[in-house]
């Protein structure tokens, strides 16, 4: 068991150190000084039951400083049964808004409200967030520049979380950060495609040309996995990484562990059905990982003789998270999130180890929220 356990606690090691070169190879952004500004987006911003965010998400993209003329942003309805249409559309009524618009779609799931709204959309280009965002006021300007420098046919964006006060938002914060450590670098090595749904931006002729989500619209989630993969596969080199902290979306961490946990049972479901193998690769190698460590811990307790490779093959797995999550911590100036480095990682062994089983079992056939 130990030599196996070493094994992928090695290949683990090596895969994160592969994930820090390329973040440390990738350029940061940086805009030019005269970005034209003539792009037309459409911005989407799908949700349901959202009274308690949409507001606050609604005033965020009200200040955003791209041009109101080439700009159309669509709040798209799925069917809410509480108070946020209504919050909607007195906020309408009271500010002169008219490149926002509220549309009230019967209940259909998250890729069909999106679809509904490109096929609405007046944009040349579409970005998306979602309602429990605030997107910073450069986010469509830096989106826009990016299309304008690399001519990419999507976009993903960095997505953070903020307000975190409990360990179980924190814990979230640092898997998150590695989330976007790991979506950049495979990004720029064109060896992985990943992109986070509250941060992408696409052109209208490329969600068209890959026929949008056909294919996955019955899988739980996965608007943005599904998206990514199949526009890189359509167009190698056509995917881009926006590396920019001033481009980061706050969202807010699940409150509850049970949310949480149903959350990513939920994501999960979707992992066997990406089409990318590197992905799949590596996902399988954090449960396998995880699910060594948590054995090995199992056996120690019982046979001391085991102690000293349980702690050689978690402490591998410990040097590595922290040089890379501190490396991301850094970036994003989220460097309060370290001091949750220890606990979070543990409790993260044993997320992955059981998410990842209750996910192979989740029926994934159901577009939810």
């Amino acid at each position: 068991m130990f030599v196996f356990a070493a094994f992928l606690a090695i290949a683990y090691a090596l895969l994160l150190l592969w994930y820090v070169l390329g973040w440390v190879k990738m350029p940061v952004f940086v805009p030019q000084p005269r970005s034209s500004g003539n792009l037309y987006f459409t911005v989407l911003v799908p949700f349901y039951n959202e009274e308690r965010h949409i507001i606050t998400c609604l005033e965020a993209l009200a200040q955003l400083d791209y041009p109101l003329d080439r700009t159309e942003i669509l709040l798209l309805d799925d069917g809410s049964t509480d108070a946020g249409p209504a919050l909607v559309r007195a906020w309408l009524q009271a500010h002169a808004c008219p490149h926002v618009q509220l549309v009230s779609l019967p209940k259909n799931g998250k890729k069909t409200a999106i679809t509904a709204g490109i096929t609405r959309a007046q944009g040349t280009h579409i970005a998306c967030t979602d309602a429990d965002c605030t997107p910073p006021r450069r986010w469509l300007s830096l989106l826009a520049a990016a299309f304008e420098q690399h001519q990419p046919y999507l976009v993903a964006g960095p997505v953070v979380f903020h307000r975190e006060r409990r360990f179980i938002e924190w814990f979230q914060s640092l898997d998150l950060l590695g989330l976007m450590g790991v979506t950049g670098s495979g990004i720029y090595f064109r060896w992985q495609h990943m992109a986070n749904g509250a941060n992408i931006a696409y052109t209208k002729a490329a969600f068209e040309a890959v026929q949008g989500f056909g294919g996955n619209a019955h899988i739980a989630s996965g608007d943005d996995l599904f998206l990514v993969q199949k526009i890189a596969q359509r167009w190698p080199g056509g995917v881009f990484f926006l590396k920019n902290a001033d481009a980061a979306v706050p969202t807010l961490a699940m409150p509850t562990l049970r949310r949480f946990i149903r959350q990513r049972i939920r994501w999960g479901s979707k992992n066997a059905a990406l089409p990318e193998w590197p992905v799949r690769l590596s996902l399988l190698l954090v449960f396998l990982t995880c699910w060594a460590i948590v054995l090995l811990g199992a056996a120690a307790v019982f046979l001391p003789e085991w102690r000293w490779s349980f702690a050689a093959v978690l402490g591998i797995k410990l040097l590595a998270d922290f040089v890379f999550l501190g490396l991301m911590c850094l970036f994003f100036k989220k460097t309060t999130a370290m001091r949750w480095f220890l606990p979070a990682q543990i409790a993260h062994i044993v997320y992955v180890a059981g998410i990842g089983t209750f996910s192979l079992f989740n029926n994934p056939r159901h577009d939810r929220w």
